[in-house]
């Protein structure tokens, strides 16, 4: 009998310094998983809008690859009157594009309700060049948008004319008290380009 117990209490004891030995179950399991990695949101400290106007596609193709870099969310102006390809036919000059752009004053009106810009600390507005300016369609939006206190950084495409004074229009007419970085032309849509872009003019990290 003696010896049943004796062998009893060496196999307790064997169980209790096995269980003593092992990590709890939620340690090992901790211990095997890879570090969490930051996500594009966590590494930007603002949430973005990325507000573009488009009619062939280029710069919508720049705004979306934007968005992508910064994970902002788009917004498409679009005029209440499409724009057709006969109104871009620069060779004709009655076309509604060139009229357009030699009315300074002109507003067209825009399609859908201007999204609240409240949650918003970056407004990146993205628009093609015609006739070296901004299509009027944006400064429909820079002075209906709520843009007061944002960063503003315009953003454009062409075929051959750089930004010029269009973001600097665009400031006159937008809220006195928006932050508006200076803006650039865009010949390719590379997302390495643009990530420099926007580290140079500090929105990204």
């Amino acid at each position: 009998m003696k010896k049943i117990l004796v062998v009893c209490f060496m196999l307790m004891g064997v169980l209790l310094l096995s269980a003593c030995g092992q990590p709890p179950v939620d340690a090992q399991n901790k211990e095997s998983m890879p570090p969490a990695e930051k996500t594009v949101a966590e590494n930007l400290d603002n949430k973005v809008m990325v507000a573009y106007f488009s009619c062939t596609g280029t710069t919508k193709t720049l705004a979306m690859e934007t968005a992508k870099v910064l994970n902002g969310d788009l917004f498409e102006i679009r005029s209440v009157t499409p724009y057709t390809t006969a109104d871009l036919d620069y060779n004709d000059e009655m076309c509604r594009v060139k009229i357009e752009q030699n009315s300074p004053n002109l507003r067209p009106a825009i399609a859908e309700e201007i999204p609240s810009l409240k949650d918003y600390q970056t407004v990146v507005i993205a628009y093609p060049i015609w006739f070296g300016q901004e299509p009027r369609i944006i400064d429909s939006f820079a002075e209906k948008a709520d843009l007061a206190e944002k960063t503003v950084v315009p953003i454009c495409t062409s075929g051959g004319s750089d930004i010029g004074r269009s973001g600097e229009f665009l400031r006159q007419i937008s809220a006195p008290t928006a932050k508006w970085k200076d803006g650039r032309r865009f010949a390719n849509t590379d997302s390495n380009e643009l990530a420099a872009y926007f580290k140079e003019i500090g929105i990204l990290p």
